[in-house]
């Protein structure tokens, strides 16, 4: 099934059940919990492959990672 809009964002929030995705736009939605890889976790960048599926981009998860740890260094000194 091709999907025109895929849903993407970064994990917010975790349960055993859901997680909480946040938008670039900054709107949210949730998913179900076994729609996601195994190993994903909050901060991962997420991004809908199909109907029932979603995929972490590590690129964009280490990109924020990245950033959050500079502005973090920026606040602190």
């Amino acid at each position: 099934m091709d999907i025109t809009v895929k849903n993407e964002g970064f994990i917010e929030k975790l349960t055993d059940d859901d997680a909480l995705i946040i938008r670039l736009d900054r709107t949210a939605f949730s998913v179900s919990r076994n729609l996601l890889p195994d190993q994903a976790r909050v901060g991962d960048f997420i991004v809908q492959t199909d109907a029932a599926r979603y995929r972490i981009d590590p690129e964009r998860t280490e990109k924020r990672r990245q950033e959050l740890r500079r502005m973090t260094d920026c606040c602190m000194n």
